[in-house]
């Protein structure tokens, strides 16, 4: 299956997840009432799926299968410490695998201005097995005073830098036989980021 790249590009400011576009999509809806927040406020999250196995809803720093939750209708609350990415992690009926995020900005200086720029954000090769299992991240970040620099594999960060621009991972057993979603997310100094993602094919064989 070719690997689908440049996809999901968000810069920084407040952001809904919009409708998937995909006729196919198991996640129908996933928002939140606001994300913006002082210390020890609340927000709440909202997401309804279909033809869902298994649902997930979990933070960044957190493994996603020790987080289950109800596919549909569902809401949670939550009240994080300080500015974090949440994630809803969804395996359809068929096996495939969906994952959206948001993040919830805490305090009044965490959100500044436009995000940096990722022009580019590839993996090589674009399809693993379980006899080749390792692909290679590669990309650029532009932008002043860029802080930080996470990686994430299917919501579970793998690599958090600050002077990086590639990184190899190789696939564990649990992700092959499914689409594997790696999201780069670029922040700096003043809280702008940005996050773009690509997918990479895990065959079983």
């Amino acid at each position: 299956m070719p690997a689908q790249t440049g996809i999901a590009v968000t810069f920084g400011g407040p952001i809904v997840a919009p409708n998937p576009s995909q006729p196919n999509s198991n996640i129908t809806r996933f928002t939140v009432d606001r994300q913006q927040i002082n210390p020890g406020e609340c927000v709440t999250f909202y997401w309804n799926t279909r033809d869902a196995q298994n649902v997930y809803f979990y933070r960044e720093g957190e493994v996603g299968q020790d987080s289950p939750v109800d596919p549909n209708p569902s809401h949670y609350s939550v009240c994080p410490k300080s500015t974090s990415t949440h994630f809803l992690w969804v395996t359809g009926d068929g096996g495939a695998t969906e994952i959206r995020s948001m993040p919830i900005w805490v305090g009044e200086a965490q959100r500044g201005g436009a995000g940096p720029t990722i022009p580019s954000f590839s993996a090589s090769p674009p399809v693993v097995s379980a006899g080749n299992r390792c692909t290679t991240l590669l990309w650029t970040a532009q932008g002043t005073d860029i802080t930080r620099t996470v990686l994430f594999r299917n919501g579970q960060s793998v690599m958090d830098s600050t002077a990086r621009n590639s990184f190899q991972d190789c696939v564990p057993d649990a992700d092959l036989g499914r689409d594997i979603t790696y999201e780069l997310r670029v922040e700096t100094r003043t809280g702008g980021w940005t996050i773009r993602q690509v997918k990479v094919s895990a065959a079983r064989g």
